[in-house]
């Protein structure tokens, strides 16, 4: 599946109204210990083909040129 990255800072999402289905948005001790997480929408949940809660699962993205591991903290 291929989709484009962003970047966002942790008050992005409750700054634009987002809700979340499962998990939650980033939070302070993501940014303090420099952790690799992301959000997903439900549609790319569908798309990766994860099965059961997606929360806490590991999903390799592109990091600038390089694959590395994000930990999925949440789904919109």
């Amino acid at each position: 599946v291929r989709f484009d990255p962003l970047a966002v800072s942790q008050d992005y999402f409750p700054a634009n109204g987002i809700t979340f289905s499962r998990g939650t948005g980033f939070s302070e001790s993501d940014f303090l210990k420099a952790r690799r997480v992301v959000v997903l929408s439900e549609r790319l949940v569908g798309a990766l083909g994860l099965q059961g809660h997606p929360v806490g699962q590991t999903v390799q993205a592109r990091d600038c040129d390089a694959l590395a591991s994000f930990t999925v903290v949440g789904v919109m």
